[in-house]
């Protein structure tokens, strides 16, 4: 007599369960700090930089470096800390330091451009909504739920 065929199903696979990573401790948070401090130096030098031209051009390059700075630094600070506020952090100061040196006056320095400039405007215009569409995508995957598993 022969034993009936038995098809042996294979072992499931379990994936090991992963590490807990450890987000937002103190050399986070100092990092952190530390990417706020670049985030207000390019603040400082973007609004003393607004007058430049190219020839007899206008042409506010500064504008350039804030839209990079602000993409990098609020995904580069949710990376670290896992938090939204910490990754509002950088654009808060670069706009309160823009803010303040717009609005300022000082008897040490003129400010460069007056506040209804329109280099000003752009300044602040492209500083916000590229702020706005990097936090917003950071929200957006913060808040969607984790895909269920396909069958």
């Amino acid at each position: 007599m022969t034993a009936p065929f038995t098809e042996q199903q294979p072992e499931p696979v379990v994936p090991e369960p992963v590490a807990d990573v450890r987000r937002g401790g103190p050399a986070d948070w100092a990092l952190v700090v530390l990417v706020c401090a670049v985030a207000a130096l390019t603040a400082l030098v973007s609004v003393f930089q607004l007058p430049q031209h190219l020839g007899a051009v206008p042409f506010p390059v500064s504008v350039l470096l804030v839209g990079a700075v602000l993409a990098w630094a609020p995904r580069a600070c949710h990376g670290l800390t896992g938090s939204v506020l910490g990754a509002g952090a950088p654009v808060i100061v670069w706009f309160l330091v823009t803010a303040w040196l717009a609005l300022t006056r000082n008897a040490m320095y003129r400010a460069p451009v007056s506040v209804s400039d329109w280099r000003m405007y752009l300044l602040i215009g492209v500083g916000v909504l590229v702020a706005a569409w990097t936090l917003g995508g950071l929200l957006g995957r913060v808040a969607r739920p984790p895909a269920a598993p396909q069958v």
